[in-house]
């Protein structure tokens, strides 16, 4: 008899007890309840457990207070007496909703470091991505001296290696172009570069241009040798400037003497007439180099004079070791 009552202790979640056929309470965990006389027929599995034939049933309920219960029951076969159980629906679901929790925390952890994961693969492939834009925008600015290296061993890699690799050949290219540009007309040594001049030449209607300085000789002798160089340097930056803006070549510098062509690199229907512009242009430089020469300041006693011949017809280009018009 002890071992029957003490079935119907209070558990842990649930709550257990013993009524007969019309609800009057036998057996419960509570002694105060006892001694009332309590009838559990306000209780709807007690409720449905009178009503019903059924030996055992299990329903879902609410109290009045709005509180959600699991009650069963399972009739005994004597009088009418059945053992009831009662347990509030949190309780039963606490060790789901733990693990709901649980399993929540494992996947917002989870998803913390799937995004971290991602985060830095992302800056693998983004980070050489972001040096290759930038070392594409310094080698659009002409400068070809760029530092980077391939950190990975995939495609981008690669590429990086690549892009290494055609920037030093860009770097000797404008080395090769500024070298020849300090011998021949940049234009032409851009056309070199870009295999544009045929060996052999061609022939074409070209303006060659030839100037001398009369008397050069003489006004040499009353220089000293510093003299007479920067005397040159500063009459020929002055006249090949004019050839220039006029869209000439300068083939040649002969002592004093600077000959030049219009339409022998590229032709167009002006180049007689870009050559008189070109000459006309220089005349009037010549007029400013004279200016405040003559003095006891400077040992040119007289003005420099320069001899100017123009001529156009066909002639041939010849690109050798030497490119010239003959």
């Amino acid at each position: 008899m002890e071992k029957f009552l003490n079935a119907f202790q209070k558990q842990d979640i649930s709550e257990i007890f013993l009524v007969n056929g019309e609800g009057d309470l036998i057996a419960h965990s509570d002694p105060k309840l006892l001694q009332s006389n309590t009838n559990f027929m306000n209780l709807p599995i007690v409720e449905s457990m009178v009503k019903s034939s059924e030996n055992t049933k299990q329903i879902e309920y609410k109290d009045k207070d709005g509180n959600a219960w699991f009650g069963s029951y399972q009739k005994l076969g004597f009088g009418g007496a059945a053992v009831v159980s009662i347990v509030p629906e949190n309780k039963a679901f606490e060790a789901v909703y733990k693990i709901q929790k649980t399993n929540l925390l494992i996947m917002g952890i989870a998803l913390c470091l799937a995004l971290i994961i991602v985060f830095f693969f992302a800056k693998t492939i983004t980070k050489p991505v972001l040096n290759l834009l930038r070392a594409t925008t310094e080698i659009a600015q002409g400068n070809f001296k760029i530092k980077i290296s391939s950190i990975t061993n995939d495609e981008v890699g690669l590429l990086t290696d690549y892009f290494v690799d055609m920037s030093k050949g860009l770097e000797e290219r404008e080395k090769v172009k500024d070298a020849l540009g300090r011998f021949v007309n940049k234009e032409i040594a851009e056309m070199v570069l870009k295999h544009e001049l045929t060996l052999g030449g061609e022939r074409k209607m070209c303006a060659i241009f030839f100037s001398d300085i009369r008397s050069f000789t003489s006004i040499s002798e009353k220089l000293q040798p510093e003299e007479v160089v920067e005397f040159l340097n500063e009459y020929m930056t002055e006249m090949v400037h004019c050839v220039n803006e006029t869209h000439g070549i300068v083939d040649k510098f002969i002592g004093d003497a600077i000959m030049a062509t219009w339409g022998a690199a590229k032709t167009s229907d002006r180049d007689a007439e870009n050559a008189v512009n070109g000459a006309l242009m220089m005349r009037e430089a010549l007029i400013k180099f004279n200016q405040g020469r003559g003095g006891e300041k400077n040992q040119l006693s007289k003005s420099v004079v320069v001899l100017i011949s123009v001529r156009s017809s066909p002639d041939k280009s010849a690109p050798n070791k030497d490119w010239s018009i003959q």
